[in-house]
């Protein structure tokens, strides 16, 4: 059933200031983490902490925009590894299955004298029903790469217009149109990924590999790789592109592998950028560590964008 559809149901009057003793103390459950499961089975708590949780990683948190009726939240886990649909990111992306409530908390600050967090009550949620989560790169825990999830959720049976909570965005505010801006490249791309066994892993490893030695090369021709932030209506999480070069106005997509998969990916990654670009950019680029198969080759090309590999400490482009 859609959230819009679902009957309201609150725990505490929308927007009261309440601690982790207090829900404990009303519906049980622990104190601690920030997914909590009441005995019972009927309920599932989140709570979220912008300044505790960026500490871990967990940098989706926020609201869409000032209607405070969608919220982006941050799954449990990712610092040993890809965040999985287990334990509690298991029972909220199953909740409206197994007929559990979800109820979000937000934290506002602390008790005064004293080190006990207050969280302000948001309201009954759910998953949206069209799009309940996404995944998100993380590396901000232990220079680990992680996948998080990032759930999607829709207030329940109200109007946006009749919540009564502050103004407080958690996460950057939204744009109502695409922008977007020119930013430094990532510092020692490689240093940020480690050889651990994540699922992606290694593909990911390799295409930051392939291009560092795309900037050592074009530093070396006196030139500044760059990359462009873009930010997107009715996300709170900017994109980023690979490397970019105002000079030339060339977008260029590495990616570590010759497959068929990780070709197409590149191209629809680069057809995604170019329409937030504005001016488009004048060449689309797609880099890889060898060239590919000969079919491959044809489909860059037919979509009128230029293929590229790095031999030795040249950039050879491939037009044939």
């Amino acid at each position: 059933m859609d959230a819009g559809h679902m009957t309201e149901h609150l725990l505490f009057p929308l927007g009261e200031m309440v601690t982790r003793e207090q829900t404990h103390a009303s519906y049980g459950g622990g104190i601690q983490g920030g997914m909590l499961t009441p005995t019972g089975g009927k309920y599932i708590f989140l709570f979220s902490d912008e300044a505790s949780g960026k500490l871990y990683g967990y940098n989706y948190d926020s609201w869409l925009d000032e209607q405070h009726d969608v919220f982006f939240y941050t799954g449990h886990g990712g610092s040993k590894g890809d965040q999985e649909f287990v334990g509690r990111n298991r029972i909220l992306r199953d909740a409206s299955a197994e007929g559990r409530e979800v109820h979000l908390f937000i934290a506002t600050g602390t008790v005064p004298g004293r080190a006990q967090k207050i969280h302000e009550y948001a309201g009954h949620f759910a998953l949206s029903e069209d799009e309940p989560w996404r995944r998100e790169d993380n590396v901000s825990y232990g220079d680990t790469a992680t996948s998080m999830i990032v759930f999607r959720l829709e207030r329940v049976g109200r109007s946006a217009a009749s919540v009564p909570l502050r103004p407080r965005p958690i996460g950057p505010e939204p744009t109502s149109t695409a922008s977007h801006e020119v930013v430094a490249p990532e510092a020692n791309l490689t240093s940020n990924f480690l050889t651990g066994p994540t699922p992606g892993g290694q593909a990911t490893r390799r295409e930051r590999a392939l291009e560092e030695r795309l900037h050592v090369i074009l530093r070396g021709e006196g030139r500044s790789p760059a990359r462009i932030k873009i930010r997107v209506p009715e996300s709170s999480v900017p994109l980023y592109t690979d490397t970019w070069l105002e000079d030339t106005r060339e977008l260029i997509e590495a990616k570590g592998s010759v497959s068929r998969e990780s070709v197409r990916h590149a191209v629809g990654q680069l057809l995604d950028y170019k329409r937030h670009i504005q001016p488009p950019p004048r060449t689309l680029t797609v880099l890889l560590p060898e060239r590919p198969s000969s079919d491959l080759v044809d489909f860059v090309l037919s979509v009128g964008m230029g293929l590229a590999v790095i031999e030795g400490d040249e950039i050879v482009r491939i037009t044939t």
